[in-house]
């Protein structure tokens, strides 16, 4: 572990842009408004946004389905949670 004390959850991600954009699109309609303000790309925004959350994100822990589509599901639908 880098830090003391703490651990990282892992896995592999399938999908990541198709993920990232569906985030976008879902909750960042504030952030496309302002990053469209400011002239720079709204993922540009995101990622610094990011930089600026502690490592552990305050204990949010995003929980994905192993496969993207819906109908294969096997898990709980994508939430956030903690």
């Amino acid at each position: 572990h880098v830090i003391p004390g703490m651990a990282q959850a892992e896995s592999i991600s399938f999908f990541t842009g198709l993920t990232m954009r569906w985030f976008r699109d879902a909750f960042c309609a504030e952030e496309k408004l302002i990053a469209e303000r400011l002239g720079v790309d709204a993922y540009s925004l995101l990622e610094e946004m990011a930089s600026r959350v502690p490592a552990g994100s305050h204990g949010v822990m995003p929980i994905f389905s192993d496969a993207m589509h819906f109908k294969q599901w096997y898990h709980a639908a994508p939430s956030f949670i903690n």
